[in-house]
């Protein structure tokens, strides 16, 4: 798709997705965030490290093996505050340009738990929200690479506008487990139900002093991405424990998604997508696995260790990039172009310090965790004898860079009496930053 600026600039910008695509709307998707983190302030103030020990309600989701370990019924609930911020880049690449911070910060119950034990097997019902993601943006002068292209100029790139993401996972599940001697083996299977909408609204745009700027007063292009679809997938977890449980280790696999959405590009910004307008796509949440050791070295001292495999490939599986699909003859699948977002595997280190006799009983917790960079990325070649490919190279290298891994530092503090439980906790990195408070009651 092309604009004329002027009779000499032609204007080529991508924020119109390929349809198809499920990552490249608007720039706010480009290192988009998922939220992992085991539930319960307790596991998130150990650094999520949670998978060998699993002993409480919150097992129904992080390791559904753990669950043998309750021996009362159980409830648990939690409140998470998200906070997520990062810098988009605005400008033309190899000029001075500029960033703009986007945030958001929101508040939401993330996980309530019930738990049911019986001799050797135990039976949970929970809700969980694994995944909460919005952002809104505004630009002001346009982004991307400026050049030239058999000898009329162009622009590739985001256009100056307003962009929103608003994506959300919410689980219904059950979870089963089994003891046989010392190991526990558990099943979960869940109901999750997926909304999301990602929108832009772009102005007509000018060439000012070098830079892309509005050349309409309001909008004139708007694209849309929408979907509401439910999807049915499983955890496996298995534990083994020492009779006194100073030892334990354990291992998990969680079942990714694939959600139905719909591509658009309406007459306007209220107008939604429809059966006339539309074409399909999809948005998808990785598979996980991962495996966990705790141990008790001295009494009310625990320390955790996970390993957390996250395939975030998966995310490339419908992934078509509009800068190159704009040309028919190089609109290719996107790993043979150059295009890659790694699978990760993330450390989990943490702890507990309980006091469960004192006058007041309570435990502090520490922790530190290892996200490496999953954003998109282009690792491809930036020269081409076709004037037009290079141009998309080029860009791609521009807006698709990689960024860097997020070490993640976490405390917490709990009231630990036998039948009542009060826990906080806090986890930070240099993009997130996420706060928990948690209650679980014993009957």
């Amino acid at each position: 798709m092309s604009k004329w600026l002027s009779s000499t600039l032609l204007f080529v910008f991508f924020t119109v997705p390929a349809f198809g695509a499920n990552l490249d709307l608007t720039p706010l998707q480009r290192s988009l965030q998922f939220n992992f983190s085991f539930p319960g302030a307790r596991s998130l103030g150990m650094g999520g490290a949670f998978i060998g020990r699993a002993d409480d309600a919150s097992a129904a989701e992080a390791n559904p093996a753990g669950l043998t370990v309750i021996v009362k019924p159980e409830v648990t609930f939690e409140l998470r505050q998200l906070d997520y911020a990062e810098k988009v880049p605005f400008g033309i690449a190899g000029s001075t340009g500029g960033q703009i911070k986007v945030s958001d910060q929101h508040t939401t119950p993330s996980f309530f738990s019930v738990v049911f034990p019986s001799g050797h097997s135990t039976i949970a019902l929970y809700y969980s929200r694994p995944f909460d993601y919005q952002q809104s943006a505004s630009l002001s002068t346009g982004n991307g690479v400026l050049g030239t292209v058999a000898g009329q100029q162009f622009f590739f790139g985001d256009a100056p506008g307003n962009f929103s993401v608003h994506y959300k996972t919410e689980a219904f599940g059950v979870s089963g487990a089994w003891k046989l001697g010392q190991m526990s083996f558990g099943l979960s299977a869940r109901r999750q139900r997926f909304k999301g909408i990602s929108t832009f609204a772009d102005y007509d745009v000018a060439l000012s002093g070098g830079s892309i700027v509005k050349g309409s007063p309001s909008p004139t292009l708007f694209g849309r991405i929408e979907g509401s679809d439910t999807q049915y997938a499983y955890t496996a977890g298995w534990k083994w424990a020492s009779q006194s449980e100073n030892f334990s280790v354990g291992a998990v696999y969680k079942s990714g998604s694939d959600y139905s959405v719909k591509e658009c590009n309406p007459n306007s910004a209220s107008e939604r997508c429809t059966s006339a307008n539309a074409l399909p796509s999809s948005f998808e949440v990785p598979t996980q696995y991962g495996a966990g050791v705790s141990i008790r070295p001295a009494p009310g001292v625990t320390l955790n260790a996970d390993v957390v495999h996250v395939q975030y490939s998966r995310l490339l599986k419908h992934f078509e990039p509009a800068e190159f699909c704009a040309g028919a003859s190089i609109c290719k699948p996107a790993t043979s172009l150059g295009f890659d977002i790694p699978d990760v595997n993330e450390i989990h280190l943490g702890g507990e310090w309980a006091f469960p006799a004192a006058r007041i009983p309570f435990a502090l917790r520490a922790g530190w965790w290892h996200d490496p960079d999953h954003t998109l990325r282009y690792r491809g070649p930036t020269t081409s004898s076709d004037p037009f490919e290079k141009a998309a190279m080029q860009y791609s290298a521009f807006r698709y860079p990689g960024e860097k891994a997020q070490n993640h530092i976490a405390f917490g503090v709990g009231y630990i009496a036998p039948s009542f439980e009060i826990n906080a906790a806090y986890d930070h990195s240099s993009l997130a930053r996420t706060a928990s408070l948690s209650a679980l009651k014993r009957f």
